[in-house]
């Protein structure tokens, strides 16, 4: 690849004369770091940018071009258009060609309003089922995005996500107050609302297939459940297509779940690459319509010939058969992108309907909003980068979608699942993640676990704080490396000293004390490592760090809930040196965490119960009550990991107490806090 160069003096000229340099905010890669490429031309499922690199596209102009950039024949019938003229402030013939086009395609669209863009036709849908309801409230979905209009600017996905904004600044709270968000896909939810409040609700606007926070499907039950809620209220239903029209399936998305919209919005395909939107649907609801009716929408460039040219010559190329060929390369690259993520270790989710697919960094599930802000966004915006350099341009936010088309080759997806194998290989071999108190180093097969405690002023040294032999005093600092590991559910491998004192006789007894842990926790492996001899030292004190192997992903799944149970109890310095006899087993660790009904592990060294549940609680996307955490026992410090804390599936506790009965049940972890 050539450097970019062009690209980046390009972007500095823009930002002379742009906000952020771009027209469009997720362009401007504000969200994966570096400068926005600045494109020279396209043809078919390539792009060419203006430092002469050539890259396979996937944004596809945010999915409009389904036949590829520069299609023949559409470029043909463009030229033709442009010869007669741009636009005539008048009806053209190709407004009613276009729109029985669509109505045979779309049957629920009995009568529509061509407009310029996806935002004016979800802005116009909304005011049309304000009117015909006479009601004021619309409900949305937390992370659709419908466009830029104010009513829709709340809890939105796409640049609204990728910027972390949950509205915008400019949009009046009367507004906001008006519209009702509700998680996507939250049956219960939606139930709950209408029973409060269906009577003032003139719409739900859903995009049936998410496209605005990566690909994320409706569930059946979900859209039915909308279907028949407004049906019973006397609310309108509308279907946000404008981006899956005509990429989730040839007839739409609705076509996939059977279901009738009162309304349906449209753009991108429909426009053949040219500005465009529709909004349609019952002929009732759409003659209220000026000049019909009383409801007021126009629009200078509504209709225009070019847009309408580009519309009809790319639907009339259209047909079951080349979705049939699109679809069979979505699941090839999907599948393949799936594979060598499991080779490489690296959790991810791929969604994909029709020709739309997203990948999220993330073990999954992914079912809403919420679960794609899971997802590692530092992580995507290397690995983005490294596609780029590889010459694949996929969309520059986990919260976007991408996209196939019918000039997409097989060399081309071949060359797209390599690139996504280089990367993860590169990144995983380059980068070091932590995880809780673990270094981990990804390595295809073979990844490591890095764990490391300390130890001073324990031993028999002037200054020591505590009396005690220092090969206990080390052979517990090895202790809580050691349980962290088996906890994680890796196996130690190796182990290096770092002894703050002369070798003979503190580093040996130290060193013996290191060998007599191994011994006891049943493993033989190396160790290695060094102590100070140039200086006389007044404290005993040892570093140890362990490493360990692994071969399966981070257990960070998110989780609905969980039981916690602790194993033994709080002790620290003298307490641990009384009660040798009573601290648990290795064995009795591997043990637990081998049983099927166990989800974590984690164990607690000098911060306490209480700091290390609310780590394992982050993990897995859990709450925990501050009000269950109030006993001093919590905040105690478990010294050298004499408590560990042990995550069950909550319909896994009775079997779990029967295997376990010296495990002591704390309280449950759930998805939001219940006081």
């Amino acid at each position: 690849m050539n450097p970019t160069e062009n690209s980046k003096n390009a972007y500095i000229e823009a930002s002379k004369y742009f906000p952020g340099g771009v027209n469009s905010p997720v362009r401007a890669f504000k969200n994966v770091g570096g400068n926005p490429l600045f494109i020279d031309h396209g043809k078919g499922s390539h792009i060419f940018d203006i430092d002469g690199n050539e890259y396979v596209d996937y944004v596809l102009s945010w999915g409009p071009l389904i036949l590829g950039h520069a299609d023949d024949e559409v470029v043909k019938e463009l030229k033709g258009a442009v010869e007669k003229g741009t636009s005539y402030g008048a009806p053209t013939t190709l407004e009613t060609d276009l729109a029985k086009m669509i109505t045979s395609i779309v049957p629920s669209i009995e009568m529509m309003r061509m407009v310029s863009s996806g935002t004016e036709a979800t802005m116009s849908a909304i005011r049309l089922a304000r009117g015909f309801t006479n009601r004021e409230k619309i409900l949305k979905f937390v992370g659709n995005y419908h466009g830029h209009s104010d009513s829709l600017l709340v809890d939105a996905g796409s640049g609204v996500a990728t910027f972390d904004i949950n509205t915008s600044p400019g949009v009046p709270k009367d507004l906001a107050y008006d519209t009702y968000t509700v998680a996507y896909n939250d049956i219960d939810a939606v139930k709950e609302l209408f029973d409060n409040h269906g009577d003032e609700i003139a719409c739900a606007i859903v995009e049936p297939i998410a496209g605005n926070m990566g690909v994320i499907p409706g569930t059946q039950a979900f859209l039915d459940t909308l279907r028949s809620e407004t049906t019973k209220h006397g609310s309108l239903l509308i279907f946000d297509e404008v981006m899956s029209g005509f990429r989730a399936a040839f007839h739409g998305a609705q076509s996939l779940y059977n279901i009738t919209p009162d309304l349906t919005t449209l753009g991108k395909v429909v426009g053949g690459g040219l500005p465009v939107g529709v909004f349609g649907g019952r002929k009732d609801i759409m003659s209220e319509i000026t000049p019909a009716g009383k409801i007021y929408h126009a629009g200078t460039l509504s209709g225009n010939p070019l847009a309408m040219t580009g519309g009809i010559s790319t639907l009339k190329q259209l047909n079951d058969d080349l979705y049939a060929q699109m679809i069979g390369k979505v699941d090839t690259l999907t599948e393949g992108i799936k594979k060598v993520a499991d080779q490489n270790n690296v959790p991810i989710t791929v969604h994909h309907v029709g020709t739309m697919w997203s990948y999220f960094f993330n073990a999954g599930p992914v079912n809403n909003f919420a679960d794609v802000q899971k997802s590692d966004q530092k992580f995507f915006a290397k690995f983005f980068n490294e596609l780029i350099k590889q010459g694949i341009y996929t969309a520059p936010s986990e919260f976007e979608t991408n996209f196939m088309t019918s000039k997409h080759t097989d060399g081309d997806i071949q060359k797209t699942i390599t690139a996504f194998d280089v990367a993860m290989k590169k990144l995983r071999n380059k980068d070091m993640t932590q995880f809780r108190d673990l270094t981990l180093i990804g390595l295809g097969d073979n990844n490591l676990a890095i764990a490391c405690d300390v130890s001073a002023g324990i031993g028999h040294k002037d200054l020591d704080e505590v009396d005690i032999d220092p090969a206990i005093s080390a052979a517990y600092s090895l202790r809580v490396p050691l349980l962290e590991l088996i906890c994680f559910g890796a196996t130690p491998i190796a182990v290096v000293d770092t002894i703050g004192n002369e070798m003979n006789p503190t580093g040996k007894t130290i060193i013996q004390g290191l060998k007599g842990e191994l011994q006891t926790a049943g493993l033989d492996i190396s160790i290695n490592g060094s102590t100070e001899d140039n200086m006389v030292t007044k404290t005993t004190s040892v570093g140890v760090t362990v490493i360990g192997k692994y071969d399966k992903n981070i257990n960070d799944s998110p989780l609905n809930q969980a039981s916690i149970y602790q194993i033994g109890r709080p002790l620290v310095g003298e307490e641990v040196k009384a009660n040798l006899d009573g601290i648990f087993s290795y064995d009795l660790v591997r043990t637990i965490r081998d049983n099927s009904q166990v989800v974590d592990m984690l164990p607690v060294g000098s911060k306490g119960i209480a700091y290390e549940v609310t780590e394992m609680a982050k993990t897995h996307g859990l709450a925990v009550n501050s009000e269950l955490l109030q006993d001093d026992s919590f905040h105690k410090s478990a010294g050298p990991a004499t408590v560990v804390l042990v995550a069950v599936k909550s319909d896994g506790k009775a079997e779990f107490e029967r295997a376990f009965p010296q495990t002591k049940y704390l309280f449950n972890l759930d998805k939001e806090v219940n006081k």
